[in-house]
């Protein structure tokens, strides 16, 4: 759960689909507690990972976007990093339109932190991505930059 500075309620969870598959799922809530219809599908974003999916955690951005961070599992756990803008929408201008995913080797993400609008650290349960960067935060920080 994050609460960014306009009050709202950020949730960030898992979804089982009809296949038994698990999606990330995000909703938002105004401040007394009605879901947000402005953000995502009346309140509510859910996205498709690779196998099964599942938030670790979640965190506001000092420019309102809304970053998350998992695990997905097929062959492996890979650790995952959405950034949505704050209307619910993928992030453009973060890894590959929004999304990255980790390679598959025993990567689970456990927290997430905003430094700035261009780093991001992830605590990571295992060994770091090849991907990813050591960061004095005692995390990892992507490599990508916004244009």
């Amino acid at each position: 759960m994050a609460m960014p500075p306009d009050g709202k309620i950020v949730l960030a969870g898992r979804l089982r689909d009809a296949d038994w598959q698990t999606d990330l799922a995000l909703a938002r809530f105004a401040a007394a507690g009605q879901p947000d219809r402005s953000f995502g599908n009346a309140g509510v974003v859910v996205e498709a990972v690779l196998g099964w999916g599942k938030a670790a955690d979640l965190a506001v951005g000092p420019d309102g976007s809304i970053i998350v961070a998992g695990r997905s599992i097929q062959g492996g756990s890979r650790l995952i990093v959405r950034r949505y803008q704050a209307d619910g929408q993928p992030d453009a201008h973060f890894a590959d339109n929004g999304r990255f995913q980790g390679d598959g080797t025993s990567h689970w993400a456990r927290s997430i932190e905003p430094l700035n609008r261009d780093r991001l650290a992830v605590l990571d349960r295992a060994r770091p991505d090849p991907h990813l960067s050591r960061s004095p935060a005692a995390g990892y920080s992507t490599r990508w930059r916004p244009t």
